[in-house]
């Protein structure tokens, strides 16, 4: 019997939103996070996007993020959806 090799893992981060008065469920958001896998490097990133709450329990959400140093992702993008069951 072989034990598989374990890896520390470590992510954190830090998400502020704001809520778009003139856009009916319509939040704006922003998150820095920053992640280390064992023998690797610190990759910092930024992300910004957009989160709409529509009226069928569902949540689009939209984003775009950027590596903030040269051990990070360049850029990439990410799309959503949450549905809400018996909300």
């Amino acid at each position: 019997m072989k034990l598989k090799k374990r890896e520390g893992f470590l992510l954190y981060g830090s998400i502020v939103g704001y809520k778009v008065s003139k856009a009916k469920g319509l939040h704006l958001v922003s998150e820095y996070s920053l992640e280390k896998v064992e023998k690797q490097n610190i990759e910092h990133q930024v992300l910004g996007g957009i989160v709409w709450e529509c009226p069928w329990n569902l949540e689009f959400d939209a984003a775009t993020y950027w590596g903030l140093n040269s051990d990070s992702i360049d850029w990439g993008m990410t799309t959503g959806v949450t549905i809400f069951i018996g909300k």
